[in-house]
């Protein structure tokens, strides 16, 4: 990891390739900040549900920890979302309207492969399926807790 200080944070560049605040870091790598004050690894976190209140609840969850987080209410948004900014995990529900999460999964593997994938979901057996996918971190069954949450993360940015 090479290390870039940037407005107060530190962050460092993951992947041979990664070139910082292009589309090219997107593809090829990650950008992930370390927060110098308190130490904390800091990340870029999309999360892709279409039920408002869950979105709500982990941003409030994700910001109190100080990670940026990004929302999308669907697949196709998320890839307009994935598409603009550098993010390095993306929570996904599976059960979306225009395009579910394993076709937005499969799409993020293809243009944005860095970003590691912690699925939600309040169906086992779908959650299940999704777990066997190659870029999944982690799934989360609906409900889930803030220790859930937390060490999703964490093992996601121990696999950057």
């Amino acid at each position: 990891m090479q290390p870039l200080e940037y407005g107060g944070f530190t962050r460092y560049i993951i992947g041979e390739h990664a070139r910082p605040w292009t589309s090219e870091s997107r593809r090829s790598g990650s950008l992930v900040a370390h927060d110098s004050k308190s130490d904390n690894i800091v990340a870029t976190i999309l999360v892709v549900d279409d039920e408002t209140m869950v979105r709500q609840a982990l941003r409030r969850l994700l910001e109190a920890k100080k990670h940026t987080c990004l929302e999308a209410g669907d697949g196709i948004e998320a890839l307009k979302v994935l598409g603009q900014n550098d993010v390095d995990i993306a929570f996904v529900d599976l059960i979306m309207p225009h395009m579910d999460g394993l076709e937005l999964m499969r799409r993020m593997r293809e243009d944005y492969p860095a970003v590691k994938v912690v699925v939600i979901s309040a169906f086992e057996e779908i959650t299940d399926l999704a777990e066997r996918q190659k870029d999944v971190v982690m799934t989360l069954k609906k409900p889930f807790t803030l220790s859930d949450v937390v060490d999703a993360i964490e093992q996601a940015l121990e696999e950057a």
